[in-house]
């Protein structure tokens, strides 16, 4: 009888075509195929375990990877895809063990550099995530995440100007809302007395409620602001530092009104490099009011109140490396004059109850 594929290689070539081509099932069956055909082809286990994503599936993508280099410790990317889904699971000591052999087998390429600093930035390594990057460049200088992975390193190591320079890469690599298509030009420092400024949110929430800070200097310069902010922030942002109007970002109607009567726009976080911040003078703390007019901050038998907020949003891959546990905060409540509130919501809420926290802190 006659065999469609010679040999397993064969149709592991071919299922990385399909897989190239976005056809991941007929790519995962033809690998399937070529492990039942021959239990130590290696190039099939790499392959299949670099199918295996996304929140959950980390662990098999391991084993699959581990199956790989078993089969052939010189499978370069293997030991990378194995160092990489070790990184996603925070087993950072392990991950490093898997890059150091690929380093081991010379020519290492722009992608290792890059996992090399992503793992060390993890761990707090911002120096060494830093040269990582750089090395990364050196071999693929057109590597937008790369460059974009490098800003928030420079940003995490001290220079906060410098850093959100660079940082503007990520107009390369992220999305643009609508705002940027109502033909308003980009704000870069023009004088502002008597003029409108569409300010923007862009990306996650807290990169806006840490940012806007910084708007009353931007009102200071004699500017109209107006701010485009996703729904749920609208109500807590309105009449905030220098705030003059909120409309919702997610509305290309309400953007074109505001538009006609704009002079220009610009993200948080760019209009926060425009005006030159750095880290020794960032606007201190608390800058935002439950009214509006003023800080709220005096509970009953407290002299400060302060709301926490623990766990990033629970559909995000890396939720748990954005987060922080209940327990390193609730120590907090040992400080004579606090009062802790819970501001968490979504399921991470109920660890405030898991972790007897609840009696420390009031929901």
């Amino acid at each position: 009888m006659n065999a469609p594929f010679s040999h397993a290689a064969q149709m592991a070539a071919i299922a990385h075509e399909r897989l190239q081509d976005g056809d991941r099932v007929n790519g995962r069956a033809l690998l399937i195929g070529a492990i039942e055909r021959d239990a130590d082809c290696s190039e099939a286990y790499r392959m299949l375990g670099a199918s295996v994503v996304g929140p959950g599936k980390h662990e098999a993508a391991v084993v699959l990877a581990q199956r790989a280099v078993a089969i052939n410790p010189k499978d370069k990317v293997a030991w990378s895809n194995l160092g990489v889904n070790f990184w996603r699971m925070q087993r950072h000591d392990e991950a490093f063990e898997a890059y150091a052999r690929v380093l081991e087998l010379g020519n290492a390429p722009s992608s290792l550099h890059h996992r090399i600093g992503l793992n060390h930035y993890s761990v707090g390594h911002i120096a060494l995530a830093i040269k990582h990057y750089e090395r990364a460049l050196a071999i693929d200088s057109k590597n937008k995440d790369v460059r974009s992975d490098l800003s928030l390193a420079r940003l995490a190591s001290g220079d906060l100007h410098g850093g959100l320079i660079e940082h503007e890469i990520r107009w390369q690599t992220l999305g643009k809302t609508a705002v940027w298509d109502c033909g308003l030009p980009f704000w870069e420092g023009e004088q502002l007395s008597g003029k409108t400024i569409l300010i923007h949110h862009e990306q996650g929430f807290g990169d806006t409620l840490q940012y806007i800070r910084y708007l009353p200097q931007v009102k200071a310069r004699g500017a109209h602001i107006i701010f485009a902010a996703p729904k749920p922030l609208m109500n807590l942002l309105e009449g905030q530092c220098g705030i003059d109007e909120v409309i919702d970002i997610e509305k290309p109607g309400d953007l074109v009104k505001v538009a006609v009567k704009a002079d220009y726009h610009c993200p948080l976080l760019s209009a926060v490099r425009v005006l030159g911040a750095s880290y020794d003078d960032i606007p201190a703390a608390p800058y935002l009011s439950a009214t509006g007019d003023g800080p709220t901050l005096k509970t009953p038998g407290s002299q400060l109140a302060i709301g926490l907020a623990w766990a990033a949003s629970p559909g995000h891959e890396r939720s748990r490396q954005r987060s922080v546990p209940i327990r390193q905060l609730i120590d907090l409540g040992a400080v004579p004059g606090l009062r802790l509130y819970s501001l968490q919501i979504g399921p991470y809420a109920k660890e405030l109850i898991d972790s007897g926290a609840d009696h420390i802190v009031t929901d």
